[in-house]
């Protein structure tokens, strides 16, 4: 019987000493919570390859799939520009929004496709022609230096001076920058 009373008592005590430990831990893991929330609040954004807003685009000439040929200085509207990667899991997940968004946007579509890629462009290009103008580029070429793409998706809307007025990985960051873009 005594047996039983000391093995009762120390499986009591394991289990206190564990919830303490628990409580610790979780106690922590929301300090930690907090902090993340500050610091993201006070460091901005992740830095990511690309022109930031405000940023003049470089100057690229390019023949879209149409055979116009595009370039920066060509604007007269706001611009809304993306560039995408067959193969690309987040390409494949923002494309259809930016298909979208494109579709009601009132200004001009660029769309740059990478054509280094084991994958094919051509579905991306089919839909994209349906919105915009399509290029299809390799990266490092003209256009992707002139917007600095580092990583896709990378998405853009300009100003008829070829500024940056919203930017982003996502068409959700690209509205979310926005400030009423409409036709000049």
């Amino acid at each position: 019987m005594m047996v039983l009373s000391v093995a009762v008592a120390v499986t009591g005590a394991l289990c206190v000493f564990v919830l303490v430990l628990n409580l610790g831990m979780i106690r922590r893991m929301r300090e930690q919570s907090e902090q993340l929330a500050d610091l993201r609040k006070t460091a901005g954004p992740p830095h990511r390859d690309g022109l930031g807003r405000g940023a003049l685009a470089g100057d690229f000439t390019a023949t879209a799939t149409s055979g116009a040929v595009v370039s920066r200085d060509g604007a007269v509207v706001p611009r809304l520009a993306g560039f995408f990667s067959p193969g690309c899991q987040p390409c494949e997940e923002q494309l259809p929004g930016f298909i979208e968004y494109a579709a009601t946007f009132g200004g001009e579509v660029l769309s740059v496709v990478a054509a280094d890629g084991k994958e094919t462009p051509d579905a991306h290009v089919r839909r994209l022609e349906a919105v915009g103008e399509v290029v299809v580029a390799t990266s490092g070429d003209p256009l992707h230096s002139a917007f600095r793409v580092g990583g896709y998706p990378a998405l853009y809307v300009l100003d008829p001076d070829g500024r940056v007025i919203s930017e982003g990985a996502s068409i959700a960051s690209l509205r979310g920058g926005l400030t009423a873009p409409s036709p000049v």
